[in-house]
């Protein structure tokens, strides 16, 4: 049992049931900062993740309103078609995923004959 004069003292605390005297954890705190933390990178995660593009009209002039019109139009339950857009003159700037070509490996290398 510690007395008033040992707790002036410094060399006795009480400790609550769980949690060890002089430990500095403070597990309430610990627990909120884990859950910002999470939440932190999970909406820095989700925003990397969308795909996005840049567009724009090649030799014409047009305006905010005309592309947020034809976006607005081309969007179909919050996804984009990118085909509307090109078909009313936009074109992408930054393109998204390139399918790489499958090679036929029965096919001559660029610049090879096949004579030797």
């Amino acid at each position: 049992m510690s007395t008033p004069l040992t707790l002036a003292m410094g060399m006795a605390r009480p400790s609550r049931v769980g949690i060890v005297a002089d430990s500095g954890y403070n597990a309430g705190q610990m627990r909120l900062s884990s859950i910002l933390l999470g939440a932190v990178l999970t909406t820095a995660l989700a925003g990397c993740a969308t795909d996005t593009h840049e567009w724009m009209k090649v030799n014409q002039k047009y305006t905010t309103e005309e592309f947020r019109r034809d976006y607005r139009e081309c969007s179909r339950d919050g996804k984009l078609d990118d085909e509307c857009m090109k078909s009313r003159g936009w074109v992408a700037v930054s393109p998204g995923k390139v399918e790489e070509k499958k090679i036929d490996p029965l096919t001559q290398p660029a610049g090879r004959s096949g004579r030797r």
